[in-house]
């Protein structure tokens, strides 16, 4: 990812419920600086994600529109930072994880993203944990 990236995305699409998010992982190839941001626009250039449900036993399906940067060399686009979040800083082929503890609370059609801030390239991945209430 270059620096200023977005590289995970999810909108909630639900009519009626709140996505709640509990926690953000991340892992970086090399030093980089990640931000939460809560975002508007429409969110192109990335990858399209199915969310999987923990609940195995469960067949429904989220009300989200997820997506991952397309590449370590282009990002998520499109979209305009409405506010920050938090900010989270991962070494050189570490993990780090946003514990937000069930607080970020995402009301229909609203959005989050995680962007790459200071970074010299390399692969970033991540994973969100969130439901429905």
């Amino acid at each position: 990812a270059a620096s200023t990236e977005y590289a995970l995305y999810v909108k909630n699409t639900s009519t009626s419920k709140t996505l709640v998010v509990s926690s953000i992982g991340i892992n970086s190839e090399v030093a980089t600086r990640f931000q939460l941001d809560t975002v508007t626009g429409t969110a192109a250039a990335g990858t399209l994600l199915t969310p999987f449900n923990l609940n195995t036993s469960a067949a429904k399906a989220a009300s989200a529109t997820c997506m991952e940067g397309a590449s370590a060399a282009g990002g998520i686009t499109g979209l305009t930072i409405e506010s920050k979040i938090d900010i989270a800083y991962c070494t050189a082929t570490g993990h780090e994880e946003l514990r937000l503890n069930d607080s970020l609370r995402i009301k229909q059609n609203q959005a989050i993203a995680l962007q790459t801030l200071e970074t010299a390239g390399g692969d970033v991945s991540g994973v969100i944990y969130f439901y429905f209430e």
